[in-house]
């Protein structure tokens, strides 16, 4: 008997394995789930992976919606495109990462779904259970990545090397020309409204949430800032080699229209004696550059006032002038950041 993981069992799935060698163009198909819900016996015999119980899994009619205490049946009544599914081996179907931003889209607050987009088109991964809980991740912070100035083997566990630097599940484009798809099912429109503030390339969750709490428009308590470039190359020009320490660099937040980068210092990575004359000379080279770069703790993050001087100190580097009415944006930002923060300053 074929088994189609779903929802939240799904994410996990990724979030332990990854892209799979099986995961290619010609192994989506269009197979649908069956009409009847699992058999406990026969759930038992698949090998799946380590995840959670109960499983989530997805039934083609409402009498497979039967759960026991290995299966969480859910009824999709949709259409079933190519994409929806990745044949793991075993019988083995999974939502693809596509698939499992759509099932979730009636499951999230518009918050928690822009979240997840994030973190689908980025390079960390969120441990998940039955739930999705950013706080469960051993650090908010950026972990070490051959593509920044850290030791990738220095300062980190197991558990957190699992967490990131790993390919990204998904891109704008593809959650995009997925949700097109399901024109009419419930969802959709959720869907598109979070893929409209979704950043592409966020390597860390306070990466994610620095992210919108800057660019997410005044009514959902952002401070409506033009979108980065997220950990993007930064090559010296011939001039400004001979000061440069680096062949290349890698700022968390860049618009390189106004030269202007904003560099989150986590408290786990960039503290030390070493680390922070490593940061200093990384500062001084990007000035050379014509960079001005804004650092910002984990501490401004979470003091409101605190984050609210640096917005104010970034409005002034992209000529932009804050606009926002009270009590509106107070209101709006206290739940955005009640919703990003698991604690506020």
């Amino acid at each position: 008997m074929s088994l189609f993981i779903s929802h939240t069992s799904a994410l996990q799935y990724w979030y332990l394995h990854g892209r799979t060698l099986n995961d290619k163009g010609d192994h989506r198909n269009r197979r649908k789930p069956p009409d009847t819900p699992p058999d406990t016996l026969e759930f038992l015999k698949k090998s799946v992976w380590g995840l959670s119980l109960p499983i989530d899994v997805i039934a083609n009619e409402p009498k497979a919606r039967r759960k026991s205490k290995v299966a969480r049946p859910h009824v999709f009544k949709g259409p079933f495109p190519r994409d929806c599914f990745i044949d793991v081996g075993g019988e083995l179907y999974v939502s693809s990462p596509e698939f499992c931003f759509f099932q979730l889209a009636t499951k999230l607050s518009l918050i928690e779904l822009i979240e997840l987009g994030f973190e689908l088109c980025g390079s960390y991964s969120l441990p998940r259970n039955t739930t999705t809980n950013k706080d469960n991740a051993p650090d908010k912070g950026k972990a070490p990545n051959e593509n920044c100035d850290m030791n990738p083997n220095a300062n980190t566990d197991s558990s957190q090397k699992t967490l990131f630097n790993r390919t990204p599940l998904s891109s704008i484009k593809k959650l995009l020309m997925f949700t097109l798809h399901m024109e009419g099912v419930h969802g959709r429109s959720r869907a598109l409204q979070a893929l409209r503030y979704i950043v592409e390339n966020s390597a860390s969750p306070m990466e994610t949430t620095l992210v919108m709490l800057l660019t997410l428009p005044y009514k959902l308590g952002g401070y409506g800032f033009p979108y980065p470039k997220l950990n993007s190359r930064i090559t010296p020009a011939k001039a400004a080699k001979g000061s440069a320490n680096k062949a290349f660099y890698s700022c968390d937040l860049f618009w390189p229209d106004k030269a202007l980068a904003v560099e989150y210092d986590s408290d786990a990575y960039h503290t030390g004696p070493e680390r922070i004359a490593s940061d200093s000379k990384r500062r001084n080279s990007l000035t050379s550059m014509g960079i001005q770069v804004i650092t910002v703790t984990n501490q401004q993050i979470r003091n409101t006032e605190e984050f609210n001087k640096v917005a104010k100190q970034l409005a002034t580097g992209l000529e932009k002038r804050l606009q926002f009415k009270n009590p509106g944006f107070t209101e709006a930002r206290n739940a955005l950041r009640s919703a990003l923060l698991s604690a506020d300053g």
